[in-house]
C-alpha cells in the first residue's frame, strides 16, 4: 500500500464521527448506558408538549425555517414548538418535553471525550432562577436523542483539513437530521424503544438490496481528505471485495439533498463510531426507517468485513 494511502487511512481512524438516533432511558456515566422506556414514559412523550430548541452552535448555518420544515414533515406524535435558547427559561414548565442540542465533555481513564447530541427529555424540576449565581437550570429524565460523538483530540487534525466542520460534526446535515427525527417520532408513535447497540434486520425489506443500489456517502469510505483517483480505486477495491450487490458512492451533500427531495424509497448506508464502538446501519431515506443495524465493540473503522456481513444477510434473505 502506498505511503500516502496509509496516512489517509490512519487519519480516517481518527475522524469517523457520524451520528445515530436512539430512544430509551439514557445515562452517560460517562459511558453510554440505555434501558427500555416504561409505558408511562412513552405516554409522556406522546402527550406532553415538546419544545424544540433551535441550536445556536454547530448548526451549519441552518435557520429556524430549515428546522421547522423538516419537523413539520416528520414530527406527528405530539405538539411541537420551536423556540430559541433565550426563550427556554420563559417557556418550559414541569412536565414539558425538551428537544435540545447539548455539548459536554467527560474524562474517562485520562482521555477527554466531547459529546454533542440532541437530547429528548422530560422536565421534572425547575430550579430557583433567583439563586446566588442567577443561573436558570432544571432536572430532567433523558429519554432519547441523536448522538454526534467526537474525541476531543480530533480538532487539531480537523484544523488541517479544508472541509467546513463544526467541532468535528461532519454529518450535521439537515437531511440526515430529518431521518433521525423520523426514527424517534415513529418509535414513540409505535411505543417502542430502540437501542443503537442492538443488532437488527428487517427480513423483508433487506431483500430490496438484491435489486436496488445501496447509496454510500463518500466521506464514509475516503475519510475527509481528498484522495487521488488511484487511491480511491485502491480503497474501494479492498472495501467492497466481498459486497456483490449494486452500490452508488455519492457525496454527503448529494445524499443530504436526496433525503430532502426524493419521493421514492431508496436506501443508504450510515456509519457511527461511539468512543470504542462501531455501528453500521442501512436507512430508508424517505421514511427514515432503519432496515439493518450491526454493532461491533472495540473497533473504529468501517472495513471490508462490514460489507461482507451485510452481503451475507442479503444473501440469506
Amino acid at each position: 500500500m502506498k505511503k500516502g494511502l496509509v496516512i489517509l487511512l490512519l487519519l480516517f481512524v481518527s475522524l469517523n464521527v457520524f451520528s445515530q438516533s436512539t430512544l430509551g432511558r439514557i445515562e452517560l456515566r460517562p459511558e453510554f448506558f440505555q434501558k427500555k422506556l416504561k409505558k408511562k414514559q412513552i405516554k409522556i412523550l406522546k402527550t406532553a408538549k415538546t419544545y424544540f430548541v433551535i441550536p445556536d452552535q454547530f448548526n451549519n448555518g441552518y435557520t429556524r425555517e430549515d428546522y421547522k420544515k423538516i419537523l413539520d414533515e416528520v414530527w406527528t406524535v405530539n405538539t411541537i414548538e420551536l423556540i430559541t435558547e433565550n426563550e427556554v427559561e420563559k417557556r418550559i414548565k414541569i412536565g414539558d418535553v425538551l428537544f435540545r442540542f447539548i455539548s459536554r465533555s467527560v474524562r474517562l481513564q485520562g482521555v477527554k471525550y466531547v459529546f454533542n447530541y440532541f437530547k429528548l427529555s422530560e422536565i421534572t424540576l425547575l430550579h430557583n432562577q433567583h439563586n446566588v449565581d442567577k443561573v436558570f437550570s432544571w432536572d430532567d429524565n433523558f429519554y432519547g436523542g441523536v448522538f454526534f460523538t467526537t474525541h476531543a483530540g480530533v480538532e487539531a487534525e480537523i484544523a488541517q483539513l479544508n472541509d467546513v466542520v463544526n467541532n468535528g460534526l461532519f454529518d450535521y446535515r439537515i437531511g440526515y437530521l430529518k431521518n433521525y427525527f423520523q426514527q424517534i417520532n415513529n418509535a414513540i408513535s409505535d411505543s417502542e424503544s430502540y437501542d443503537i447497540f442492538k443488532d437488527y434486520v428487517d427480513d423483508e425489506k433487506i431483500k430490496t438490496l438484491k435489486k436496488v443500489s445501496l447509496f454510500i456517502p463518500e466521506n464514509i469510505i475516503y475519510g475527509f481528505t481528498s484522495p487521488s483517483a488511484s487511491e480511491k480505486a485502491e480503497i474501494t477495491k479492498e472495501l467492497f471485495k466481498d459486497y456483490t450487490y449494486n452500490k452508488t458512492v455519492i457525496t454527503a451533500e448529494e445524499l443530504n439533498e436526496k433525503i430532502l427531495n426524493e419521493k421514492q424509497p431508496f436506501y443508504y448506508l450510515m456509519y457511527h463510531q461511539n468512543n470504542f464502538h462501531k455501528i453500521i446501519t442501512v436507512v430508508d431515506g424517505v421514511s427514515g426507517e432503519i432496515i439493518y443495524r450491526r454493532y461491533k465493540r472495540v473497533t473504529y473503522n468501517i472495513d471490508f468485513r462490514d460489507f461482507k456481513a451485510l452481503n451475507r444477510i442479503i444473501n440469506k434473505s
